[in-house]
This record gives C-alpha cells, sequence and structure tokens, in this order.
C-alpha cells in the first residue's frame, strides 16, 4: 500500500515540477488529483506504464479498477496473487520512471 502512495506522490511531484508550480492548486481544474494512478501517467503521457486491473481475492472474484487498488490494500482485503505480482511490479516500474524523471529535468 506504502508502494502506492509513494507512486501517487511522486506522479503528482513529476507533473508539478513540468508544470513549474509549487502547488497542485496551481494547475487548475483540468486536473483531478485523486488516487487514478493511469490518469496521472495519462497526463504525463506515460500511458505504456499503466496499471491494469486486477481481481480480489475473495469467496468469489470480482474485478476492480486500478484506481481503486490502493482501497483493496486499505481494508485488508488482497489481490490475486498473480495480480498481485504484476501490480506491485507495474508500481516498482513507475518508481524507476519517476526516479529518473526527477534527476534528469
Amino acid at each position: 500500500m506504502l508502494l502506492f502512495y509513494a507512486v501517487d506522490a511522486g506522479l503528482k511531484a513529476v507533473l508539478m515540477r513540468r508544470m513549474n508550480v509549487a502547488d497542485t492548486n496551481q494547475l487548475g481544474e483540468s486536473y483531478n488529483f485523486g488516487h487514478d494512478l493511469n490518469q496521472d501517467l495519462d497526463h504525463l503521457r506515460v500511458g505504456h506504464l499503466k496499471i491494469p486491473s486486477s481481481n480480489i481475492l475473495a469467496k468469489t472474484t470480482r474485478p476492480v479498477e486500478s484506481k481503486r487498488i490502493n482501497e483493496v490494500w486499505r481494508y485488508g482485503a488482497r489481490l490475486q496473487p498473480q495480480d498481485e505480482t504484476s501490480v506491485v511490479s507495474r508500481l516498482r516500474d513507475i518508481i524507476t520512471w519517476i526516479e529518473q524523471e526527477m534527476v534528469n529535468r
């Protein structure tokens, strides 16, 4: 869950740096800041890093949108093992991209 929020904050930091602002309020209404990492990735034009939708591990498997994955972890549910591995791997890929972006600009 902490990895998810680190990516969330990092993407916003990259966006703010690119737009040369010190506060998200300065970005205007065109940017809706929730926890939709895929939306943030679209804003940054790195859609190839998008997080796929996943399945919650429960008595019955049910899908969860990528923008709700943080809620799965926050409320103690679990993703299907292969989905969790995929999501965590993608979050790490995004962290690597954020690090490169922040160093190179």
